[in-house]
């Protein structure tokens, strides 16, 4: 999940909601690696789910429909949003995670 949070943090850093809307590619990139981060969440064990219960598991994995399944167009505010914050916050906790699991000496 980290290997696509940290490069849509890179991508929105700096940026507006208005570039984000008139720059469809910069929306295929960060859409794209929302779906990746959404479908990694999905395929996560629910012993790991267990283990970090302060992790949005459901919602991050919700996030991978959005654009799969937005027959009726993706919502973009939803999606700048979520790049953001959300993302931001996952990259955090990920972090703290695995600083925890594998300290530095």
């Amino acid at each position: 999940m980290l290997i696509s949070a940290r490069p849509v943090a890179r991508c929105v850093s700096g940026r507006t909601f208005d570039e984000f809307v008139d720059d469809i590619q910069f929306q295929d990139s960060v859409i794209r690696r929302i779906e990746i981060i959404g479908e990694a969440a999905r395929r996560v064990s629910e012993e790991v789910r267990n283990s970090l219960p302060n992790l949005p598991w459901g919602r991050m994995a919700g996030m991978r429909n959005l654009p799969i399944h937005g027959y009726d167009g993706i919502d973009l505010y939803l999606t700048w949003d979520t790049a953001t914050s959300d993302v931001a916050s996952l990259i955090e906790l990920l972090e703290r995670l695995l600083e925890r699991e594998d300290p530095a000496p």
